[in-house]
Formats: structure tokens, C-alpha cells, sequence
């Protein structure tokens, strides 16, 4: 809060506040820019975005250019995860019921300046590391709700991933299944909807194209 200036559940509330999906794929999003990286605490990181965001709009468009360091992250299909802003690239492996493997990288442009790139280093190492505020909060958070979800009354309720139902948008330019607002389960349900698709499909051709039309 502190480094953003109010509550990240505020993102929702912005007149650009998204999550898409297509297949399992899911990229929840804003168009604020610098976002995700205001949260590594270094001016110099936010002022390389802006400098870099007319160079972005040329090749990309202005919409891509605006989402370059904000508040989103996204996951392909089933376990390569990415933040922008903090520029972790993230590879989930299962280790057997119950344990997963978590790698992590930090990418950064090779022709940035050697402060920024350092920059982005300690940030990332504060933040979104094994030792980061927000990673240890993270971690926790799925470690207690695995563990709820085992307990015995837990496995005799129905799970809830219902936020969000009723916040489709039909008319955006947008590509794939479109929410209006990131905090939601749009894309968490596509991801299950997706798992569920693989495991009942007897070949890959009566897999299920869902990209702009869930069930």
C-alpha cells in the first residue's frame, strides 16, 4: 500500500481491469503501466518503463504498451506463470501429492543500464523471492488453504469459484473470454474447465476449442 499509494483490490476499480482467458490460458491485467513494478520500490525501474513505453506503442500498439509493467500477471497452460513489472518468469513442477516445485527467473531487457538491471535484481530479491514480503505472504496463503481444503469437513463441501460469474463482456475487442475486473475467478475456472477438457477427451480432436466460447 505504501508503495502503490492504496490497497492492490483497488485495481479492479479502474476503468481498464480485465481477466482473459482462451483454453486454459489466463492473463488478468490492467493498463496502468508501472503497476507491478512500483511494488519493487525503485523510481529508476518506473522511469525506464516510461521512457521504453513510446518505443513499446511503436512496435506493439498503445493498449500492450500500457500494460508493460502494471498490475497483472498471466499462466500458460498447465504451469509457466509470468509477472511483468517484476519480470518473473515462473515454472511449476509437481513433486508428488501435495508438493510442488517452485523455479523462478528474473528477466531483464540485456541492454538496460547496469543500475536499473541491479535495480530490478534487489527489488525482485525483496519482493517476489523465496525470501521476498510478498512471495513469504504468497506462499503462505497456499500452504494454509491446501492444507484447509484437506481437512474432513472441508472434503464433504462443494469449492466455490464462482466470483465473478456475472462480469463476462460480449462486445470487447479483446481476444479470447473476457471479464470485466481482476479480482476474479474467470480464470480459474477456464483453467479447470481446461484440465477437465484433457481428462475426459479420448484424442485430441474431441478436445474442446474454448477460446471465446466457455461452457
Amino acid at each position: 500500500q505504501a508503495m502503490l499509494g492504496g490497497s492492490v483490490t483497488k485495481v479492479s476499480e479502474l476503468p481498464e481491469s480485465y481477466q482473459v482467458n482462451w483454453n486454459g490460458h489466463g492473463y488478468e491485467f490492467a493498463r496502468d503501466l508501472v503497476g507491478n513494478a512500483a511494488v519493487l520500490g525503485e523510481s529508476a525501474i518506473n522511469k525506464y518503463l516510461h521512457l521504453h513505453s513510446p518505443k513499446a506503442a511503436e512496435r506493439l500498439g498503445e493498449f500492450r504498451a500500457r500494460m508493460m509493467g502494471a498490475v497483472s500477471s498471466f499462466t500458460v497452460f498447465p504451469n509457466f506463470s509470468f509477472l511483468p513489472g517484476q519480470n518473473t518468469v515462473r515454472v511449476w513442477q509437481p513433486r508428488g501429492p501435495n508438493k510442488i516445485e517452485l523455479y523462478t527467473w528474473v528477466i531483464v531487457n540485456k541492454n538496460a543500464p547496469e543500475d536499473v538491471k541491479e535495480k530490478w535484481r534487489r527489488g525482485a530479491m525483496m519482493t517476489f523471492s523465496p525470501t521476498g514480503v510478498f512471495e513469504m505472504d504468497d506462499g503462505e496463503n497456499w500452504e494454509y488453504c491446501t492444507k484447509t481444503s484437506r481437512g474432513k469437513v472441508t472434503r464433504y463441501q462443494d469449492l466455490y469459484v464462482g466470483l465473478g460469474m456475472d462480469t463476462r463482456l460480449t462486445d470487447s475487442e479483446l481476444p479470447g473470454n473476457v471479464f470485466k475486473g481482476q479480482l476474479n475467478e474467470a480464470n480459474a475456472r477456464a483453467y479447470y474447465q481446461r484440465w477437465k477438457d484433457l481428462l475426459q477427451a479420448r484424442s485430441w480432436a474431441e478436445v474442446p476449442d474454448r477460446n471465446g466460447k466457455l461452457s
